[in-house]
This record gives C-alpha cells, sequence and structure tokens, in this order.
C-alpha cells in the first residue's frame, strides 16, 4: 500500500489532487486511489493519499507515480525522467 501525507502548495484543492491522480496513476490498484482531508491551517491543507496495487510487485511503481503526480501540487520533490531533473 501506498499511504503518504502531503502539505498542499497555495490554492490546490484535493478535488484537484484526486483528478490528478486519477490520469496519472497507471498501475492497477484494487480501487481508486483516495484523497483524505488530514489538517487545515490558515494557509495550507494537509491531505492524505491511499493506494494499493492490485499485484504486491508493483508497490513500488505505484509510489513512483504518485510521488510524479503529487510533485506537480506539492513543488517539493524532483523528478528524474529519461535522465533529465523536472520540478
Amino acid at each position: 500500500m501506498v499511504d503518504v501525507r502531503i502539505r498542499l502548495s497555495s490554492g490546490v484543492k484535493p478535488s484537484q489532487v484526486q483528478a490528478i491522480l486519477d490520469q496519472q496513476i497507471q498501475t492497477p490498484t484494487r480501487s481508486r486511489a483516495t484523497v483524505l482531508l488530514e489538517e487545515i491551517d490558515s494557509e495550507d491543507v494537509v491531505v492524505r493519499v491511499q493506494a494499493t496495487p492490485e499485484r504486491a510487485d508493483d508497490g513500488a511503481k505505484l509510489a513512483d507515480e504518485v510521488i510524479a503526480a503529487l510533485s506537480s501540487v506539492t513543488g517539493e520533490h524532483e523528478i528524474v525522467r529519461d535522465g533529465i531533473v523536472r520540478e
């Protein structure tokens, strides 16, 4: 299971995170990835994202896809694709 807690960039809604995950996750999962609201303060929204691959062997691949998708809404992770660093 992939289970991550993320702080969203300003103005990003949990529904946008769900849409991004729905579009970018290619690994077959037992059910749709879920976005759960964890915390709200004056400036930040924190959500938890959970997803379980159909096959346990696909856990790392699914985690890579989730991290890549979330980097677009957090700006906190560098993603390397084809040897090129992207933020």
